[in-house]
């Protein structure tokens, strides 16, 4: 929606001056003079979808220069409404034809009290917001105007124009008509452009349709230049005109009809690389601007980066590109520019209120608590590398988005982070070092393959006059990156998205294939190839299923789904959220979940969005870094980075997030706190010795057990032993290593000097007085980097060499771990609190038997569960008959013989064979919450 104009006084060639009170013809002539005079001009605009948002704001350009601009007011709103909604958007300001006042006219509409766009056109104002002044600066008494008719649904970006061959203005702007007999305006129907004429804008004529082609258009705005008039209009039918985007046409009778108009071009948007844009603004620059003789007609990319301008040397026969540099407001959006004097530009800089500048390229703005990363900072992409967090992110503050540098954050806590003290890349053309860019450096990602670092980008590339994704490789996550000298997606493939921007990395633990998502209005993805800086082509699709999808998608997998984040809506709206889909498939199909993140208003915080997830290593811990806006008064080019914790639900979909003003602020998020759990009985009465010589006397039962990958040792006396002992540990969590306990048989289980001498048993001391019997190993995999990140392989190995037995038998017990932290802490929870020797097994005294204890938290689902395991060779009806407790009356140590009949599948030899670790979900959604 929106509009622009005010400065189509510059081309008129018939204008009306007041004789009298009664309009007459002005020459051409004295128009020419007065648009000598022009040296600046001045914008009128609003900034988004809150209700701070939606009040006019004014800039004024520095100097002659239609391209560099400075906030007025101190960057705060300089009209507000008190009647109708009280919201007002689209203000479009105009001189009079005689010169002598000026009237801005604006939408009544608040999208930020609640009401979404939908309700606004069925049941909206039909109301326009008027001002009036004579200096610019000192504005009367708003005037609440009915325009529209009484079955109108809206009325939306209202501009004016001065019609010498009735003496009159023309007042247009765009309605939803329902018939009379709808009086709930409950049926579909679509925009059209309509109009009034006034004199004096108090009081106006009938409204009268002006475009009506059977589809949706909205947003004129008109330029007249040599007796011709030039309108633009946001077309939304795109099988009128080829697509949904703004059309150029011309006649020389402002108020012909459709039929009346010439196109001159369509799809200027598209063709001028932009993604959706509306609320176009047209205007002729000034005599000696800086920046040349052009004609401008500046567009809201709602769905990137708000308001910029095209050009084009000649308005008959355009070629609209995007200005190469421009430095507008913070957040403009639909409004309009207006060439003034010199007299005037000193004027309206001399009565602001306050500092200006605030969104002129600064890098910091006022908050009421501290952001995690200090700054002006979004579209973070946290990383996991060799221990260590990173994040890359859009470095913001900077009108249009223009920033050009990336930095990287680095941090061993997710709390304290220290940035690079320079940017490890510059988009500055030849000044910077990449050679394809020249600028807007926005929303990174980075992943690691053998050792390898990848960085990919968007940037501005002049060669195509949009935006591509660039590449760069380092062998350290913190640079120095070198970027590849052509951008590796054009936006030109088989398969193209409204803009090539926001790439996402995702490394598939389940197929080994790494792949790149990306778009702006519509998903795109494809698989990377081997060299990691190039797509294969045959893999190129578009994503189906991520509904309302804007830009920012980002891909984790937790099994059993895929999950994808994206954002939705407007950066720049207060609304800006994040979206959630999920799939069995790294590729699709996705299925819509809902929305996963979004604004709270009683916290002040607002547009949440452009997220990245990671997951702490070794855990089944998550967090989401993410951008809002700053606090207390950013918006959407002054954004800070945040993060906050990720939760999952029993049946693996992911719980709402909920936004905090402070984000993560303990520093424990990288520690595992393992609830360390085990069981003295006095049954257990043998010495432990570890492989470092570590050992006790007999009768005093020593627990040792791994927790944090260091080694807990708990010397109780048993005879003062009942009730289970629990150990609570929280130290710094590593990914575990292989460790060793070995546990002793009775003294007339000694081996013999044979069996000693088969181990190969070189370190006699370990087996002194009480000989080993059993060695538990647990370890993890050699493998690459990446799959280290994914895949846990844990081996048990039980070797007995009891003399009476007078042999050695090996048994093995792997148990394998595939991208499932909350499997890898049920394990370590396995090995560290849960598994115990007990010399009097209930079959064979002269084998060591296993039992379990784990937490209470447990003792529900073990008290409910029927273990049943009539074709292994542990099962409860003999551990019953044999009269073994630890099945039967102990809730906590019949856990032993839950996780086997229940989370574990048996493939040979019974419980002491090969197994593979199954935990039903309802285990898993317990160890999670521990």
């Amino acid at each position: 929606m929106r509009a622009s104009f005010a400065s189509i006084l510059t081309g008129l060639t018939a204008l009306a001056a007041s004789v009298n009170g009664s309009p007459v013809a002005q020459p051409d002539a004295e128009l020419e003079t007065r648009a000598a005079a022009y040296e600046g001009y001045m914008m009128a605009y609003f900034t988004g979808n809150s209700r701070d948002g939606e009040n006019i704001y004014f800039a004024a350009s520095n100097g002659n220069d239609a391209l560099s601009w400075t906030e007025l007011n101190g960057g705060k709103p300089a009209l507000t409404s008190t009647m109708g909604t009280t919201g007002v958007r689209d203000p479009f300001i105009m001189r009079s034809q005689d010169g002598s006042r000026f009237y801005i006219l604006a939408t009544d509409l608040s999208i930020g009290s609640g009401t979404s766009f939908g309700d606004a056109q069925r049941h909206g104002s039909q109301y326009l917001e008027i001002w009036e002044s004579t200096d610019l600066v000192n504005w009367g008494t708003q005037r609440h105007v009915k325009v529209s008719t009484s079955n109108a649904g809206n009325t939306w970006a209202p501009e004016a124009q001065w019609d010498s061959s009735i003496n009159k203005y023309v007042v247009y702007w765009a309605s939803t008509i329902y018939a009379d007999s709808d009086p709930n305006h409950t049926a579909n129907t679509y925009q059209k452009m309509m109009y009034v004429t006034t004199s004096d804008f108090y009081t106006f004529s009938a409204p009268q349709v002006w475009q009506d082609v059977g589809t949706s258009r909205i947003d004129t705005t008109v330029l007249l230049v040599n007796g011709t008039y030039y309108r633009f209009t946001k077309d939304e039918g795109a099988g009128t005109t080829g697509c949904s985007d703004i059309i150029e046409e011309r006649s020389t009778r402002l108020l012909n009809q459709a039929s009346g108009y010439t196109q001159v071009t369509s799809c200027i948007g598209k063709k001028a690389g932009t993604s959706a844009v509306e609320g176009p603004t047209v205007f002729k620059s000034n005599p000696n601007d800086v920046n040349g003789n052009k004609f401008y007609l500046w567009v809201d990319e709602y769905g990137g980066r708000g308001y910029i301008p095209l050009e084009t040397a000649d308005i008959a026969n355009p070629a609209w590109t995007v200005s190469a540099k421009f430095t507008l407001p913070k957040s403009p959006r639909h409004g309009t520019v207006l060439p003034i004097t010199a007299a005037e530009l000193d004027r309206i800089r001399g009565n602001s209120i306050g500092a200006s500048g605030a969104g002129h390229g600064t890098n910091g703005a006022g908050k009421s608590a501290p952001n995690l990363i200090p700054g002006l900072y979004a579209d973070p992409n946290i990383c996991v590398f060799n221990k260590n967090y990173y994040i890359y992110a859009t470095s913001d503050g900077y009108a249009g988005w223009g920033g050009q540098e990336f930095y990287v954050w680095k941090s061993s806590n997710l709390v304290s982070w220290t940035r690079s003290d320079k940017p490890f890349l510059t988009l500055n053309g030849t000044s910077g070092n990449v050679p394809w860019a020249d600028g807007n450096a926005w929303a990174p990602t980075a992943i690691s393959r053998n050792g390898k670092y990848y960085f990919y980008f968007s940037g501005n590339n002049p060669t195509y006059n949009r935006k591509t994704i660039g590449a760069a490789v380092a062998s350290s996550p913190e640079g120095p990156f070198t970027a590849q000298p052509k951008a590796m997606i054009l936006n030109d493939e088989s398969v193209t998205s409204g803009q090539a921007i926001d790439p996402a990395a995702f490394y598939d633990p389940n197929t080994g294939k790494y792949y790149l998502y990306w778009g702006n209005g519509n998903p795109v993805m494809a698989e990377l190839g081997d060299d990691m800086v190039s797509i294969k082509a045959n893999t190129l699709r578009a994503i189906s299923g991520l509904t309302d999808f804007r830009e920012g998608s980002f891909m984790v997998y937790r099994e059993p789904y895929y999950h994808m984040t994206y954002s939705i809506d407007d950066t720049g709206s207060e609304n800006y959220r994040v979206g959630y889909a999920t799939a069995l498939s790294a590729t699709g199909p996705f299925t819509y979940r809902g929305i996963v993140l979004e604004k709270d208003v009683s916290q002040g915080i607002l547009a949440t969005g452009h997220d990245s997830i990671i997951n702490v290593p070794g855990t089944d811990r998550w967090y989401m870094a993410y951008h809002r806006f700053g606090r207390p008064n950013g918006d959407g080019q002054h954004r800070e980075t945040t993060i906050d914790k990720v939760t999952f639900a029993s049946n693996g979909l992911m719980n709402k997030v909920v936004p905090t003003v402070d984000g993560v602020r303990t520093a424990d998020t990288a520690e595992l706190s393992t609830f360390c759990h085990t069981i003295l009985r006095e049954s257990l009465r043998f010495p432990v010795v570890m492989e470092d010589n570590y050992s006790t006397s007999l009768g005093r039962p020593v627990s040792l057990f791994p927790c944090h990958n260091q080694w807990i040792a708990s010397e109780q006396n048993v005879t003062r032993l009942t009730e289970p002992k629990h150990i609570y540990t929280k130290r710094n969590f590593q990914r575990a290593q292989t460790f060793t306990v070995i546990v002793s048989c009775s003294k007339s289980e000694r081996p013999s000097t044979t069996d000693q001498k088969a181990l190969d048993v070189t370190d006699k001391a370990a087996y002194s007085t009480w000989p080993s019997v059993s060695e538990l190993r647990a370890g993890l995999d050699t493998l690459p980097q990446e799959l280290q990140d994914h895949v846990y392989d844990f081996t048990f190995t039980a070797n007995r060499i009891c003399r009476k037995k007078n042999m050695v038998t090996k048994k093995e017990m792997s148990i394998l771990q595939v991208d499932r932290a909350s499997r890898h802490q049920a394990m370590l929870q396995f090995f560290a609190g849960g598994i115990r020797f007990d010399a009097q097994s209930p079959d064979n005294p002269e084998l060591p038997y296993w039992i379990a204890s784990f937490p209470k938290v447990f003792q529900p689902l073990i008290d409910n569960f029927e273990c049943q395991f009539s074709q292994y060779t542990i099962h409860r009806a003999r551990a019953e008959s044999d009269g073994y407790p630890h099945c039967r009356a102990q809730a906590e140590t019949h856990a032993i013989c839950t996780l086997l009949a229940h989370g574990f599948c048996v493939r040979e030899g019974g419980w002491q064979g090969r197994v593979a670790a199954v935990y039903p979900d309802e285990i898993e959604a317990v160890i999670k919450g521990l």
